[in-house]
């Protein structure tokens, strides 16, 4: 469910599925059901408000004692020195910075919507020039940073380099599943809003047989 305040959305709601894999050490149980009682999320939620967001800090914040619309209010502080949510990158473009921004459809740590979220502010803020500098990539099973169960080995560091140094704006990635030292599989990473296609043919363990097309729904 989306946390909102006074009819303003404050965070976007979870997306449903990302729980897996939770007996394999993912971070997913530690950060949903955690231990003694107290998941990973609750713990750094609550020392947040403690020692980043109140001033001078206060240790007896309660996180059971959080009201959204009383509380969020005390962020705005924390927001203008920590967030990076400025949709408009006309300052970077111009001196011909490239950006590469990625996120686990599976990440147990931040809400992979804000990043779809904020790829979006930029395109409605930026326009057609937002493809002259910034790509986003949503990658299947990965989850924070990496891991997970989906293809969450790729180059984004060869292909900015490309991309700054030879002017070849990256498109569909190469993406691998390395079990034991050896690839298991290998999956497109298709630029956002674009997702991995079957053809209809041969191993789906292989990327050469998918496309990246529009998203069907």
């Amino acid at each position: 469910m989306a946390k909102r305040s006074r009819g303003r959305t404050l965070h976007p709601a979870w997306p449903v599925g990302a729980e897996i894999d939770m007996r394999s050490g993912s971070g997913w149980g530690a950060w949903i059901g955690g231990s003694n009682g107290v998941s990973t999320e609750a713990h750094m939620a609550e020392s947040f408000f403690q020692y980043m967001v109140a001033v001078p800090p206060d240790p007896s914040f309660n996180l059971s004692k959080f009201n959204v619309d009383r509380d969020s209010a005390r962020l705005g502080f924390a927001h203008d020195v920590i967030d990076a949510t400025d949709p408009d990158l006309s300052a970077f473009e111009r001196r011909g910075g490239k950006l590469i921004l990625a996120h686990g459809w599976a990440d147990q740590s931040l809400n992979p919507m804000m990043s779809i979220r904020y790829y979006e502010q930029v395109r409605e803020r930026m326009g057609a020039a937002t493809d002259r500098f910034l790509r986003f990539y949503m990658v299947p099973g990965m989850f924070h940073c990496g891991g997970g169960v989906g293809t969450a080995l790729f180059d984004t560091f060869g292909a900015v380099i490309g991309w700054v140094e030879r002017g070849k704006a990256p498109g569909r990635m190469a993406g691998a599943r390395v079990e034991n030292g050896k690839t298991v599989r290998t999956r497109p990473l298709c630029p956002y809003p674009e997702e991995a296609r079957y053809k209809g043919k041969g191993s789906t363990d292989d990327q050469e047989n998918f496309v990246c097309a529009a998203p069907s729904r």
